[in-house]
């Protein structure tokens, strides 16, 4: 890849981070240097993969997990998939990919996005009391 091509890459993915778009994989040391005694990183490059939406990547957190689908891949999760699972939060001590329910830190993000996503350019009165409904069925604080 040419250093344009990276630098465009960078940038798509900090853009990405920055709106929580993203999900960190790993870390490995991209640059070694010998100091003839001793080698030492000096060069870090995380790993993540990263979606359009923060709605499809909190999804793809969570039904990974419940799927037991590693981050080899960032899009493996196929169509077939979606008849195996639930959108329920697990319960203390459930496992997500034998209990079919997605992990509560995911569950929780993904409640987050939903409300931030539904309340978004909502301004009159009647649409605060109707967000302010659906957060309180769902064990939410009005804010």
């Amino acid at each position: 890849m040419e250093a344009i091509q990276w630098g465009m890459l960078d940038y798509k993915t900090n853009k990405f981070l920055n709106q929580e778009q993203c999900h960190y994989i790993e870390s490995e040391c991209d640059k070694m240097v010998n100091f003839g005694f001793k080698k030492k990183c000096v060069r870090t490059r995380k790993e993540y993969c990263c979606y359009d939406q923060v709605i499809t990547k909190v999804l793809a957190v969570g039904l990974k997990a419940q799927l037991n689908k590693g981050w080899d891949s960032c899009n493996d999760i196929e169509v077939d998939d979606l008849k195996n699972i639930s959108f329920r939060e697990c319960r203390v001590g459930e496992v997500p990919h034998i209990n079919k329910c997605i992990p509560t830190d995911s569950y929780s993000e993904f409640k987050k996005v939903l409300f931030r996503q539904a309340s978004k350019n909502v301004n009159s009165s009647i649409g605060d009391g109707l967000v302010n409904q659906v957060k309180q069925s769902m064990g939410q604080p009005n804010n």
